[in-house]
């Protein structure tokens, strides 16, 4: 998916979430049956939430967005220490470090984002992510684009 091929999108929201990287974890159930998220995930969601109402408001955008959004994200990783020299920007990060999941993190995100940057998740037409490992000064952590679609 290019942003040439898109029909009259607009961006929305520029977001940067700082390390730790979390993955969506899986739901969990107390001794009385009731069903809970994780609170590790909870915290993540929650930060993701706040980082973006900040970035809302310095827009002066008010409220979530009605339209259909693309989100396009980023997860950029340390390098591993193994590493001696650099690599390039487009190697994509291998698993095997201990990373959540590429899926659970978009889920983690994108339920963080629901309420404040869109209503409801449903309104997610399009999601393009990638995984890469940081080069040079590049601060590891996720960088996230909503751009509406009208």
């Amino acid at each position: 998916m290019n942003l040439e091929d898109l029909p009259a999108i607009t961006p929305f929201l520029r977001l940067y979430i700082d390390p730790p990287i979390v993955g969506k974890g899986r739901p969990r159930m107390n001794r009385r049956g009731s069903v809970y998220t994780p609170q590790k995930t909870k915290k993540f969601e929650e930060k993701v939430s706040q980082l973006a109402l900040i970035s809302l408001h310095a827009e002066n955008r008010i409220g979530p967005t009605t339209l259909p959004v693309i989100v396009f994200g980023t997860i950029v990783h340390p390098l591993p220490k193994r590493y001696k020299t650099p690599p390039d920007r487009g190697w994509v990060a291998k698993g095997g470090h201990h990373y959540p999941d590429i899926d659970n993190v978009i889920k983690a995100c994108l339920d963080g984002l629901n309420g404040v940057a869109y209503i409801d998740d449903c309104q997610v037409s399009g999601l393009r992510w990638t995984r890469v490992y940081a080069v040079g000064e590049e601060k590891p952590g996720i960088y996230l684009e909503l751009y509406t679609v009208e």
